[in-house]
């Protein structure tokens, strides 16, 4: 897979996330083009090449969106989205040759179960973390259960944009050089 490609899209994702991506909110939800450039990569890379692409988007997905906390303090933390982006990666890799790349019914329903699997990992962190006496995100005012439903809200609008943006990435395939030799093995066929 072309890396720098990976990068700049995932970047590129992440501001239009940030700045214009605010305009299709419903509620405090909003869709995630990030999570949508990763599962562009889940659908064609190979698995380890995915799944550490997952990894970086959810990199990406922790450094640039921080937690705001009820009283206006601002924390960065690595992690969480880190390992509901590993979650969704390793769950989407075992499913993602039954989806049919050309249909954008089926990749925004793959864009969906993604999505899905982000927020529930994500939320998962932190409810474990706040059995270990930490804090959370949602502070006093809100639940966990109210952080997974805003999350749902997320993946049905991610996978409204993935039906839509995927097919034109597709497009781009050459562009992000995706690995498609096949590892033969010599000697006698079985």
């Amino acid at each position: 897979m072309n890396w720098p490609c990976f990068l700049i899209a995932a970047l590129i994702a992440a501001a239009l996330d940030g700045s214009l991506l605010g305009v299709l909110r419903v509620g405090d939800a909003r869709p995630s083009l990030l999570m949508v450039v990763c599962v562009f990569v889940l659908l064609n890379a190979p698995q380890r090449t995915a799944f550490r692409a997952a990894l970086v988007a959810g990199l990406m997905a922790d450094l640039l969106t921080p937690i705001m906390y009820s009283d206006a303090t601002v924390l960065v933390v690595v992690g969480p989205q880190v390992l509901a982006f590993a979650l969704g990666a390793a769950t989407f890799l075992s499913f993602r040759n039954l989806l049919y790349r050309k249909s954008p019914i089926a990749l925004g329903f793959g864009t969906c179960v993604f999505a899905i699997l982000v927020a529930l990992g994500g939320t998962s962190v932190f409810v474990l973390r706040s059995m270990l006496g930490g804090e959370t995100p949602w502070g006093e005012a809100g639940s966990a259960s109210s952080t997974v439903l805003s999350g749902f809200v997320v993946a049905g609008l991610t996978a409204i944009l993935g039906a839509l943006v995927l097919p034109q990435l597709h497009r781009t395939r050459a562009l992000w050089a995706f690995d498609s030799t096949s590892r033969l093995v010599g000697g006698a066929a079985r």
